[in-house]
C-alpha cells in the first residue's frame, strides 16, 4: 500500500477508533521511477491534514530506509531511490513529526534486502519507543 492510495474504508475504520497518536511507516513502495519527492512530500501533507481534521492529536512519519532490491520496482535503480529517498526523508524532518530509524543496512535486514530481519524488527521497536517514553 501506498501513502498515496490508503484505502477510505482504512481511515475510516482509524478515525472510528479515535487514537490520540498515529504513527505512519513509509517503505519503498511509495518510491517509483517517475514519482516525484514533492509530489510524495505534498501526499504526507494532505494525509496528516486530513487526519488532523478527523481528531487525531499527532501525526508521526518514520524515516523511508535503504533497500537493496528493485526487482518489483520497473525501472527503479538504487541511485534514484536514495535520492528521492533522501529527499523526502529531508522535506519531512522540516515540517512533520519525524521518527529517525537506526537501522544498519543490511545487517538488520532480511535475505530479500527490503523487508527488517529481527534484529531489525527490535532496532525499529526501539526507535519508535524513543520520542514517546524518552528512555
Amino acid at each position: 500500500m501506498r501513502a498515496g492510495s490508503i484505502p477510505k474504508h482504512l481511515l475510516v475504520d482509524l478515525t472510528a477508533y479515535n487514537p490520540d497518536i498515529v504513527v505512519i511507516q513509509l517503505g519503498g513502495n511509495d518510491i517509483a521511477a517517475t514519482s516525484s519527492p514533492n509530489d510524495i512530500f505534498q501526499t504526507l501533507l494532505k494525509l496528516q491534514t486530513d487526519l488532523q481534521t478527523a481528531g487525531i492529536r499527532e501525526v508521526y512519519f518514520i524515516k523511508i530506509v535503504p533497500r537493496g532490491n528493485f526487482d518489483k520496482s520497473p525501472g527503479l535503480t538504487a541511485t534514484s531511490f536514495n535520492k528521492q529517498r533522501n529527499k523526502i526523508n529531508r522535506l519531512m524532518k522540516t515540517r512533520l513529526n519525524y521518527i529517525k530509524l537506526r537501522v544498519k543496512f543490511q545487517q538488520d535486514y532480511d535475505c530479500d534486502l527490503v523487508h527488517f530481519n529481527n534484529s531489525g524488527l527490535l532496532t525499529r521497536f526501539l526507535s519508535l519507543r524513543r520520542p514517546f517514553f524518552r528512555c
